[in-house]
Formats: C-alpha cells, structure tokens, sequence
C-alpha cells in the first residue's frame, strides 16, 4: 500500500537522521574530549618543566657564585632598580645569547652596586630531565620553528615537528604513516616580550588515538543498530496496522467495478475502520435494490412496447399499402429506440401517449405537411438570419485586424510592426503604438488582450485601445495609465472578461524603457542576433476587475538598435510539437532569427505559429519596435 510505504520510508528516514545526528555529536564529544585531554597533558608538561627549570637555576647560581666556568657568565644593569643588600634572585629563563638558546639564571652581583649576575648553560640537560619526569620530548625551536635543542631520545619525533610553521600555542596532531603525533607549542618571549622562540611537547598518541576512534565507531555501530531494529519493528507494526485498511480498500475498488457480491470485512470493528465498512455495506445493498427495481423497470417496458405495437398494428390495417409501409417502417424504428433506450416506465407511458396521438392524427395528413412547410419557413428565416449574423461577424473580424499600430515614416527614429493571427473564434487581441510627445521623442506601445471570444470581447479590445490612446499622453508613468484604464474598464465590464496588456514608453532620446504590465507576458528585448533576453518586469491582476488597481512599473536601459518585442498570452499559450511555447521558447525562437528588422521578426514568429504542427486556441499578436538612436537623437 503506497501510503503505508510513505510513511514507513519517512519515519525510517528520520531515524536515519537521528543516527547521523547522534553520530555527530559523538563525534563532536569525542573531538572535544581529545583537545580538553591535550590541553591538560600540555599545562602537566609546562608546570613540570618550569619546576625542572627552578632546580636547573638554582644549581647555575650556585655555580656562579663558586666561580665555575659557565658557557655565559656577565654582570648586567640591575632591572627595574636596585637590587637591595642580601635579596634573593628574581629571574630565570630561556633566552638568545649570541645566536644560542641559553638557560639563564640572574642574581645580585656579590659586590652589590646595583648590578646583576647572569649565567648561562646550554638547556640540553634540562631537555633530557623533562622528557624523562614527563615521558614527552620537549624541544626548542626559533621563532620560524626551526629546531634548536632536543633531548637524545628525541628520535624521529623532532623531525615531525620541523613540519610545523609558525608558533602558534595550542596542540595540534600530526600523522606519519601510521602513527600519529600530537605536539603542544607554547611561545618563548624575553624581557621585552618578543617571541624568541617556542617549546614544542612531542608524545606519539598513536594507541591512544587508536582507541578512542574504536570507541566512537563502537558507539556508532550500536547506535544505528539500535535505529535500523526500531526501523524494522516500526514496519512490521505498520503492515499489521495497515492490514483492514487494504482489505476494505480492495473490496471498495470489487464495488468501483460492479461486483456487488463481494464481502466487506471490518464490519464489527469500533475505530474509523469499522465505520467505513460499515458506509460502504449501506452504499452495496442500495446498488443491489437499484438494479432489482432496474430490471423490474425493464420487464414493464417492454409490456408498454408490446401494447403500443398492437395499437399501431391495428391502425395501420385502416390505411392503404403505402402508408402502411411508411408507418410499419415508423413503427420499427420507434420500438428499437424505445427498446434501447433507458428511460424508465414514466418515459415508456409517455410514449405509449404519444404514439395514441399520432395514430388519432394520421387522418388529417394535410395539417400535418402544413405545418411541415411552415417549420421549413422558420428554418429558412433562422438560415438568414445566421448569414446576416456571420456577416456581421466578418465586419468585427475586419475591424479587429486594422487595430494594428501605423507605420512610423523613416526619419521618426524607430521603426514598428505588428501583426494579428486570428484564432478559430474572434477573439480579443488589440496592439497600438503612438507617439506621446512629438516624433522623436517618446513612444508608447501597448499589446493588450481580452479573455474571451466573439462579439463582446471585440467590442471591448476596441474600447481598451481607444481608452489607452486616451489617457497614456495625460499619465505620468505607464503604470498610473494602465490604472486608470481598468477603473474606466470596471464600468461597463458587466461580464468581467478579463482584459490583460503590456505598456512600454521607449524614450528614444534618453535611451530608456519605462514599462508596466497586467497579467501579460514579459517582453523580449533583442540586442543582437542570437542575444535575445526576458526583460523582468513586474506583473499586476488583469484590468478591468478591481477598483484602485496598482500597477507597479519598471525603468530599464534601451541599447541602440536593440529591437524590444511584445505578444499578447496567445503566443507563449500556443502548443508546438504538442509542447507549449512558453516564454524560453519563445526568447529561443526569436534569438535564432538572423535579421532584427521589426517587419523580419514579426513574419518569423507568426509564421512558426500557423505552422501545421502549431495549435492554437484563440488569436496572437506581436508587435516589435525597434528604436535607431542616431536618426532619434537627431543624427544623419
């Protein structure tokens, strides 16, 4: 069943979720513990070296005062002041001496005056104590991590570290093959804060790392283990669920066909189940009386069909052999229309009536060809009047196709055409181009439609252009003209046929389009062969509807001999190769045109749509502008 599939996918899907979810998180926990455990190990490591450090001082120190010969051994300014008589040392620390990193241990000179004693030795000792008390290597790097000291049992590891760049504190882990290496940096400064250095703790975390990956991988087995069991549980519990609900709905479809002996089982059930069961074993046994009372209509009817026939038997034995041929041929055909129509036994007592009247009025032929004649008189009047009706039609049809807008003479500056393919009906397609100030200038055009056919959408497209033509040279924008049209629209639009246009000021001069639309589609600007765009111009509810209706409006740059291209919604509607057109197909179809020409782009479009595999339901129109900005502006 399509709907239990439905939700048994959905639910096992979003357990699926959860289980990448919760995989997510472990992940997330399990990376956040590793940096917090790195973290730790590294400030262990730093509270070890500087107890290791204090030691290794105090040891130089005491060898300076001895007078044993050190690697750096000098008296410095006593910094900040002067050291008072018999105070202790105050400072040690890692530090570049003379191209090397040196421990050095300060401590008021013996003979006082202010001074300092400083002494040096190389830190490769203290290296060798930390990495023993930590079980880590600490090495000593400069400031671009270039190796400077390392303990002997170092090994490998120091290289490792030579990948690292930069000092950067914090603990990062490196992978060799397979083993993986975390090393924590802590940045060397000297007593003006510059970064001399950095002290980078190596351990080899491989088994660690090793273990707590398993962990997690673990973790996740179990996890969607756990998400596909409830999964597999979940459908089980859905199929039985589902089980009366599939039975119902196949004795449903056994009705749907006709079989009205089927069983509906769930009958006994209390829940919506049972219920529906329960409806549809009303709606069975009320088919089953329908059709029993069906065939014991049947039977009276043709009771009815026998009584008739022997009512026009015994008539037609008074008339003479050819009228008695013509109504045993009457006859005939009435009994097997009767026998294989369905009208019921009100319809055959109808007939058995009617059949009286007409054997009581076969004495009187003459009235009857009377008024056969006069029913040929009536149809000869209907006749006239249809030929006076489709001439009419004929002079609407003609009218509609001079509502195309005029030629513009050559020095105007743009050039114009437009073309109307009439539908199968008059429907009510209109278009119009004028100029709103004088030639040169600014030019509106408008395509417009009315949804709708025959008479009244053609009278209506007339009164919308002539409306336009109006009111576009008193607006200020072309959106405050197609508003105000639809108010006046609205006031004699008792059918509500829905009247759809585009409104496009070209102002040749400045080289823009001001352009608004209601309900029509978008225009197609043409920059060169083969370069053909949708212009986005925002649309609004068709005219004529709705009181106070805003239409919104759009200015857009107009290149140079760029050809602007407007169609009614009978275009874009059109069906080619039993494919709509719609709007990308039409941008395609005008891109591929070879010739910019309006009158060129025009025959090319309405030739595609009256081509024999084109349909369409009702007229189309297109109406092309194209502006040349040099004749606009004046030029040769």
């Amino acid at each position: 069943m399509r709907l239990r599939r439905q939700i048994t996918l959905g639910i096992g899907l979003a357990l699926a979720i959860a289980g990448l979810l919760g995989l997510g998180i472990l992940a997330d926990q399990g990376r956040q513990a590793q940096a917090e455990a790195a973290a730790a190990q590294l400030r262990a490591q730093e509270r070890a070296w500087h107890a290791l450090q204090e030691m290794a001082a105090e040891t130089l120190r005491r060898a300076a005062r001895e007078g044993q010969t050190l690697p750096l051994l000098e008296r410095r300014p006593a910094y900040p002041a002067r050291w008072p008589a018999g105070a202790e040392p105050a400072r040690e620390g890692l530090e570049r001496v003379g191209g090397r990193l040196l421990l050095v241990a300060l401590q008021p000179a013996p003979e006082g005056g202010g001074t300092l004693l400083a002494a040096g030795v190389d830190p490769a000792a203290l290296l060798d104590r930390a990495a023993a008390a930590t079980g880590a290597v600490p090495i000593l790097t400069d400031a671009e991590g270039r190796l400077l000291a390392a303990p002997a049992q170092a090994g490998a590891l120091a290289g490792m570290a030579e990948r690292l760049r930069g000092i950067e504190p914090g603990t990062v882990a490196l992978a060799a093959g397979e083993r993986v290496v975390a090393i924590g940096t802590v940045p060397l400064t000297d007593a003006s804060g510059q970064v001399i250095g950095a002290r980078r703790w190596l351990a080899d975390v491989t088994d660690r790392r090793w273990g707590q990956d398993g962990g997690a991988l673990l973790a996740g087995a179990a996890l969607l283990a756990a998400a596909l069991l409830l999964a597999a549980i979940l459908a089980l519990w859905l199929r039985q669920a589902f089980r009366p609900l599939e039975m119902m709905l196949a004795a449903q479809a056994a009705l749907a066909e006709g079989d009205l002996t089927v069983e509906l089982p769930g009958q006994d059930r209390d829940e919506e189940i049972g219920r529906a069961a329960r409806a549809l074993a009303v709606f069975r046994d009320g088919a089953v009386a329908l059709r029993r009372r069906l065939r014991a209509d049947a039977r009276h009817r043709d009771l009815r069909l026998r009584f008739i026939e022997a009512q026009l038997g015994a008539l037609a034995e008074t008339l003479d052999a050819g009228e008695r041929r013509a109504m045993q041929r009457d006859l005939d055909r009435v009994l097997a229309a009767a026998r294989g129509g369905g009208d019921g036994a009100a319809g055959m007592d109808a007939l058995a009536l009617a059949f009286r009247a007409l054997a009581e009025r076969v004495r009187s032929q003459h009235q009857s060809l009377r008024a056969l004649i006069a029913e040929q008189d009536d149809a000869l009047a209907a006749k006239s009047r249809m030929e006076q009706l489709e001439r009419e039609l004929s002079a609407v049809a003609a009218m509609q196709s001079r509502l195309l807008p005029p030629a513009m003479p050559a020095e105007s500056g743009v050039a114009v055409a437009g073309r109307l393919l009439q539908g199968a009906q008059f429907g009510g397609d209109f278009q119009d181009a004028f100029w709103l100030d004088a030639p040169g200038g600014r030019l509106a055009v408008f395509v417009g439609s009315v949804r709708g056919s025959g008479l009244g959408a053609a009278f209506l497209a007339i009164s919308a252009r002539a409306l336009i033509r109006a009111i576009a040279p008193q607006s200020g924008s072309p959106g405050e003209a197609l508003s105000r049209v639809s108010d006046l629209l609205l006031r004699d639009n008792d059918q509500r046929m829905e009247v759809t246009g585009f409104l496009g000021v070209l102002d040749l001069r400045a080289q823009v389009l001001v352009a608004a639309r209601a309900a029509a589609p978008p225009p197609v600007l043409l920059l060169r062969p083969g370069e053909a765009r949708v212009l986005e111009v925002p649309g609004a509810p068709p005219l004529g509807l709705q009181p106070r209706l805003k239409v919104p409006e759009v200015t857009l740059d107009l290149p140079a001999r760029a050809a602007l291209v407007a169609v009614s919604r009978g275009v874009p509607e059109a069906v080619l190769r039993g494919a709509p057109l719609g709007q990308d197909g039409l941008r395609g179809l005008l891109a591929d045109a070879p010739d910019l020409a309006p009158d060129a782009l025009v025959a090319r479009l309405l030739d595609r749509l009256a081509a024999p595999d084109a349909a369409r339901a009702g007229d189309a129109s297109v109406l092309v502008a194209r502006p040349d900005a040099a004749k606009a502006l004046g030029g040769p």
